[in-house]
């Protein structure tokens, strides 16, 4: 992936999941920012994979992003594994 800079619009993420989500009926990805704050971005279905592109806001702070998937359907809740990502301070 090439380098996400702060203030980045429409950079698409896209999160596996492994499981079958054609009863999904609620699709997540839960975002902890650099520093600390949570976020819970609304994703969108592709095969086995969350997906997700960002809007203004979302990528207001430079440096370590986590995340996880998070997926309700009508036999439980499930929780994907943490995956991370990096933005970078402008010009850097």
């Amino acid at each position: 992936m090439a380098k996400i800079y702060v203030g980045s619009k429409r950079i698409k993420l896209t999160v596996p999941t492994s499981i079958d989500l054609t009863d999904a009926v609620l699709t997540k990805l839960y975002i902890k920012k650099p520093n600390g704050a949570e976020s819970q971005w609304t994703a969108t279905i592709s095969g086995t994979n969350l997906i997700y592109y960002t809007v203004a806001g979302d990528l207001d702070i430079a440096g370590l992003y986590y995340g996880m998937a998070y997926v309700t359907t009508a036999n439980g809740i499930y929780w994907g594994e943490t995956f991370s990502f990096k933005v970078w301070e402008r010009y850097k």
